[in-house]
C-alpha cells in the first residue's frame, strides 16, 4: 500500500491480510409444527428448533399458498409465532447466523389450526294449538361459534343452500320435523344435524243444535247449530240430519254429514226434533125435529186433516125428547194420535108437533045443484080459519 501526502514522504510495502472465513449457520433441529384445535386464545404455533452458529428466528407468512420466499417486506423474530384464529399457517424460519456464521437458507412448515366443534343448543318449542294462521314452530335458542340454521321436512336438505336461519312456522295441525343445525363461524365446524317434532294440536270445534218443532203433516224446518271454537276462515259442510219417522213423538238431531276440515276435533252435542199434534177443527152443524120424529143426521164440517186422513166415530146429542134445545157433542169422533180436535159444537132442537085450531060458530051458505046420477052436490064459501069438506048426499 502506498500513500502519498505533501508534507512528508512515506513508503509502504504491500501487506496481504487474510481474514478467517464465516462459517454456515447449521439447523441441527428444525421446528416441529404443533397443530392445534381452537380454543379461543392464543397458541404457540410451533416447537422451537435447535441451530448451530446462530439463532432460530420465523417470519409467519399470510399467504399459507405460495412457496416462493421474497425478502421484501419480510421480518424474522426469534419468537415462536402464535395464532388466535382456526386456519392454515405457513411459517419461514432460518437460522440467522452470529458474528462467525451466515444465515441458513429459508424453510418453512405448514401449521394448521383446526376448528373447533360446536354443539348446538336444541331449540325449545311449545304448545301450540291450531288458530288459523302461521305459528313459529320453535324458539331460538343460544349458540356461540356460529348461527342456528333450520329446515322443515321429514328428511333434512339434500343441500348446503336449503339450510335458512329464519324459524320455521307452521299453520295446519299436524306434526313437523324441524331440522336444525349451528353453521359455524372461521373458528367452528358445522355441526351435525339433529331434528325434533313439533306439533299442532286441533282446535276443540263444538257443535250444539238447536231444538226443532213442527206439526204433523208440515215440512220439516232447516235445521240449526250453534259453533263454538271456530277460526277464520274456516267453515262446516254438510248439515244436520234427524231420527226418520213423521208420527207425532221425539226424535234425535244426529250430526249427519256435517265435518270440518282436518285441523279440528269435532264435538257434538245432540238435540231434539219434535213433532206435535196438528189441530183439526171440527164444527157440528145445528139441527132440529119435531116430537116424535126420529133424530136426524149429526152433520160437522173439519177443517186441518192432511194426508188423506179421516176422522172416525160420529156426533152425539145431549138426551132428551122434549121440545127443547139439546147440545150437539163430539161423541165418539176421534182422530189419530196425530192430531188434536179442536170442536165447535152445535144445538138439536125438537118442536111441538102442530094442533088444528077449533073451528067458531058461523053460518053456513050452501046451494044444491042436481045433477043426472041423482047426487046432489053441495059447495059453500071458504071460510077463513075453517076446514072445509065436500059432502055427497045421494037423492031419494
Amino acid at each position: 500500500m502506498r500513500a502519498v501526502c505533501q508534507a512528508h514522504s512515506i513508503t509502504s510495502e504491500w501487506v496481504e491480510i487474510t481474514a478467517a472465513e464465516k462459517g454456515l449457520a447449521r439447523i441441527v433441529t428444525p421446528p416441529t409444527p404443533r397443530d392445534g384445535l381452537y380454543d379461543g386464545k392464543a397458541q404457540a404455533l410451533l416447537i422451537p428448533g435447535e441451530v448451530e452458529g446462530g439463532t432460530m428466528v420465523y417470519c409467519l407468512d399470510t399467504d399459507a399458498s405460495s412457496d416462493t420466499f421474497t425478502e421484501v417486506g419480510r421480518v424474522f423474530s426469534a419468537d415462536v409465532p402464535t395464532a388466535s384464529q382456526a386456519g392454515t399457517y405457513k411459517i419461514w424460519y432460518k437460522a440467522l447466523g452470529d458474528a462467525t456464521h451466515i444465515d441458513s437458507q429459508v424453510s418453512y412448515v405448514i401449521v394448521t389450526v383446526l376448528k373447533s366443534p360446536v354443539q348446538p343448543v336444541k331449540p325449545d318449542s311449545e304448545a301450540l294449538v291450531y288458530n288459523g294462521k302461521a305459528q313459529v314452530l320453535v324458539q331460538a335458542g343460544n349458540v356461540s361459534g356460529g348461527t342456528l340454521q333450520y329446515f322443515l321436512g321429514d328428511k333434512g336438505p339434500e343441500k348446503d343452500e336449503d339450510w335458512s336461519a329464519d324459524l320455521p312456522t307452521g299453520t295446519n295441525a299436524g306434526d313437523y320435523t324441524v331440522w336444525y343445525r349451528v353453521k359455524g363461524d372461521k373458528n367452528h365446524n358445522d355441526s351435525e344435524p339433529a331434528s325434533l317434532i313439533v306439533t299442532i294440536q286441533k282446535r276443540p270445534l263444538l257443535v250444539t243444535p238447536n231444538n226443532a218443532a213442527k206439526y204433523y203433516g208440515d215440512a220439516d224446518p232447516e235445521l240449526e247449530y250453534t259453533i263454538e271454537g271456530r277460526m277464520e276462515p274456516d267453515h262446516l259442510t254438510g248439515k244436520l240430519v234427524r231420527e226418520a219417522g213423521e208420527e207425532v213423538g221425539v226424535y234425535a238431531i244426529g250430526k249427519g254429514s256435517l265435518a270440518v276440515n282436518k285441523n279440528y276435533n269435532l264435538t257434538f252435542e245432540g238435540a231434539e226434533f219434535t213433532i206435535n199434534p196438528r189441530t183439526v177443527t171440527v164444527t157440528a152443524e145445528n139441527a132440529s125435529k119435531v116430537v116424535g120424529s126420529a133424530d136426524p143426521k149429526l152433520i160437522y164440517s173439519v177443517k186441518g186433516l192432511v194426508n188423506g186422513d179421516k176422522l172416525k166415530g160420529k156426533l152425539s146429542r145431549e138426551a132428551g125428547e122434549a121440545p127443547g134445545s139439546y147440545a150437539i157433542t163430539q161423541g165418539t169422533l176421534r182422530a189419530s194420535n196425530n192430531y188434536a180436535i179442536s170442536f165447535n159444537g152445535a144445538s138439536l132442537t125438537i118442536t111441538a108437533r102442530e094442533q088444528l085450531p077449533v073451528a067458531p060458530d058461523f053460518t053456513l051458505l050452501a046451494k044444491m045443484t042436481p045433477v043426472k046420477d041423482s047426487t046432489i052436490y053441495f059447495s059453500w064459501t071458504k071460510v077463513e080459519n075453517c076446514t072445509t069438506s065436500l059432502i055427497r048426499v045421494a037423492a031419494a
